[in-house]
């Protein structure tokens, strides 16, 4: 069943005509930006799956802090797309 899969993309940073994230990795705070303010859904699950924060923001600079998060992978969801993240 194909719906039990995430797909993860490893980059330094993202950006589309639409939204972007940074930096990758990151020390305390992932910043994700909005060209368009529309709504979007985050999550920031563990490599395991686990939602650790979920939220929805339609500010055009919205900053995460995850300093309370121990030092590894994470996986950052926006909308349908999944990103691997690292914590350093």
């Amino acid at each position: 069943n194909r719906s039990n899969y995430i797909v993860i993309t490893s980059l330094d940073a993202y950006h589309n005509n639409e939204m972007n994230f940074f930096p990758n990795p990151f020390s305390n705070v992932i910043t994700i930006q909005n060209e368009f303010n529309q709504v979007v859904a985050f999550q920031i699950k563990s490599i395991l799956g686990k939602t650790i924060i979920a939220g929805k923001t339609n500010s055009n600079e919205y900053r995460i802090n995850l300093e309370h998060l121990a030092p590894q992978v994470y996986i950052l969801m926006i909308g349908t797309n999944s990103f691997k993240i690292v914590k350093k």
